[in-house]
């Protein structure tokens, strides 16, 4: 359940990617898109290793190492470019590079290792922790799909307005 739990950013990330690549948005991540690439197949390899093998203790130290990783990441770009656009959730949404990034960043990868470590997953199997961990996952997705809801009117009004320009020839045959 935690690592199910630890992988809703990266897929959240992914998802974000994807989306701002097939809508040919700008891509605000501060590395470069080069970088923002390599991060990026990293998450979709660690999160596809896990789903294939949930049990895998070798892939929930992958994810608490790339959450490491990512917060040496932050807190450079912190350092080096102060609080810029981290283009963490696509370009759709305004989010700004923090200490909170860095600190949430440590925060899952402690998780991770030390649900590794400590074989903490053992005890996660009790049921007051495991209906709490699912209400949160549920609750961060749910706000996903409210935040994605704005992109989709978004997309649906720009292709409205593009198509609208042809209307009259494709109605022409009528």
């Amino acid at each position: 359940m935690i690592g199910v739990l630890l992988t809703i950013p990266f897929i959240a990330s992914i998802v974000a990617y994807v989306w701002t690549f097939i809508f040919n948005m700008d891509d605000r991540f501060p590395g470069g898109p080069k970088m923002h690439l390599i991060l990026t197949l990293s998450q979709l390899l660690i999160v596809t290793c896990f789903y294939l093998n949930t049990s895998s203790l070798v892939a929930l130290y992958l994810i608490g190492l790339l959450y490491f990783g990512q917060a040496i990441g932050v807190s450079y770009f912190l350092v080096k470019k102060g609080k810029v656009d981290c283009g963490c959730f696509g370009s759709q949404n305004n989010s700004k590079l923090s200490w909170k990034l860095a600190f949430f960043n440590v925060f899952f990868g402690l998780l991770a290792i030390l649900t590794v470590n400590f074989e903490i997953s053992i005890l996660i199997e009790l049921s007051i922790m495991e209906g709490l961990l699912t209400q949160l996952i549920i609750t961060l997705l749910v706000t996903y799909i409210v935040i994605g809801y704005p992109d989709a009117l978004y997309a649906y009004k720009a292709y409205k307005v593009r198509a609208g320009r042809y209307k009259k020839f494709v109605l022409k045959g009528d």
